[in-house]
């Protein structure tokens, strides 16, 4: 028996088109849950307190909509907070080698003024005999 074969009354297929919509509404909401807990445990320290949002996100004030768009705000903040993080790290080295270069700078600066200090002992002394 074939696809062709089953006859359905046209009212059966709005309800089965309705039920493939919320199905993929479904998985989308489980991605989103899946990059929500993702971002959770990346984030780490979160109070867990609700937070009253007062004005929508979008025209529609659709929970499913809503969350779309706040999972895409997130992913906009957390590769800026990425982009930061490296910015932190790029700079970091730079002053972990500033620093070195100042020790180096600083042990050769020693070095020198004790031997400029012996070459003038030298020179002294030999004036003196």
């Amino acid at each position: 028996m074939t696809q062709k074969d089953i006859h359905m009354p046209p009212e059966v297929h709005h309800f089965i088109n309705e039920r493939s919509k919320i199905w993929a509404e479904m998985d989308v909401a489980r991605s989103h849950a899946v990059q929500l807990d993702q971002y959770s445990q990346k984030i780490g320290g979160v109070s867990g307190q609700a937070i009253d949002v007062s004005t929508p996100f979008t025209k529609t004030g659709n929970p499913s909509d809503e969350i779309t768009v706040i999972v895409s705000e997130i992913n906009k903040q957390m590769k800026q907070v990425d982009d930061l993080d490296r910015e932190v790290n790029a700079t970091q080295m730079q002053i972990a080698s500033i620093k070195q270069r100042a020790k180096n700078v600083t042990v050769l600066l020693i070095v020198g003024i004790i031997i400029v200090i012996g070459i003038a002992g030298f020179v002294i002394i030999s004036i003196i005999n």
